[in-house]
């Protein structure tokens, strides 16, 4: 967690190591990117949204995701006692032509640009926090 704190903060592994009932997220954070199950489908709701097919290779494709999610009024609960492991592998030859090509980096920006102003026409957002305080918890 120490090479992208943003992506966990909400989180708050504090919290979650002395916790015994689920909690939900009260702080939606720009960059949140949790590991997350997700029921893809009810009869009583849309179907999830999916990945944004633009952004591909690296960068910000999970970040985005959870970005949908949560202005589309997913909520986020933190499980008690539930670990999942993060195998490390070796760094791909997308995330260093990202941090090595300017381009690359302005391209993968522009998009998010773009993906934001979409998101903010679907759900009706009044501006670029994405998701309204009480759509939280």
């Amino acid at each position: 967690f120490t090479a992208s704190p943003l992506a966990h903060k909400p989180t708050d592994f504090n919290k979650w190591y002395t916790s015994h009932e689920p909690y939900g997220i009260s702080e939606y954070q720009d960059k949140f990117e949790p590991y997350v199950v997700i029921k893809l489908f009810s009869r009583k709701s849309a179907a999830m949204p999916m990945y944004d097919e633009r952004f591909h290779s690296y960068g910000m494709n999970k970040v985005s995701h959870i970005m949908e999610l949560a202005a589309a009024g997913y909520q986020f609960v933190v499980l008690p006692n539930v670990w999942l492991i993060h195998v490390p592998h070796f760094e791909s030859s997308h995330k260093r032509q990202f941090l090595q090509d300017p381009n690359e980096r302005l391209r993968n920006r522009l998009t998010r640009f773009e993906f934001v102003v979409r998101l903010m026409n679907k759900y009706k957002l009044e501006s670029c926090a994405l998701v309204p305080p009480n759509k939280l918890n």
